[in-house]
């Protein structure tokens, strides 16, 4: 028996990978039992390999270890999702990166945003209120002084 991580997989498409310890990867199928375990990615997982026609593969996988992942909404299916990088797209006019996820239930490609861009978002959001809020007492003192 082999020892490994599950680096992907796709419950609408029932297959997935999981990479062993040395690195190397094998594509398995999700059968009924191992979708009703609730096998998702970075679980640690027991399996045999056999092979295959087109390369050595992974069977039987039994989850040894849950990974806790906080879980995210699709926003097209609302399926509870991990959320998986998996693009990276670069925005030629800013020079910023998009890091786009793909739900494994409806394959829709959601924006994902780490912990610093999330607070960015947020200190960026207030300095614009912040601004709002300069312009709106300018144009009334403004007025007032006119008037």
């Amino acid at each position: 028996m082999n020892k490994g991580k599950i680096k992907w997989l796709s419950l609408k498409n029932k297959y997935g990978f999981v990479t062993d310890e040395e690195d190397k990867d094998y594509y398995f199928y999700l059968t009924e039992e191992i979708i009703k375990s609730k096998i998702d990615i970075k679980d640690i997982v027991e399996f045999e390999t056999f092979n295959h026609k087109k390369g050595i593969r992974a069977k039987n996988l039994k989850i040894l270890e849950k990974h806790s992942v906080e879980k995210v909404k699709c926003p097209n299916c609302s399926e509870l999702m991990v959320p998986r990088l998996v693009i990276e797209e670069k925005n030629d006019l800013m020079g910023t990166i998009k890091k786009l996820s793909i739900c494994p239930y409806c394959e829709h490609q959601t924006m994902v945003l780490e912990e610093s861009e999330i607070e960015n978002s947020k200190i960026f959001s207030q300095l614009l209120f912040l601004f709002f809020m300069i312009m709106i007492t300018i144009v009334f003192v403004y007025e007032f002084i006119l008037n």
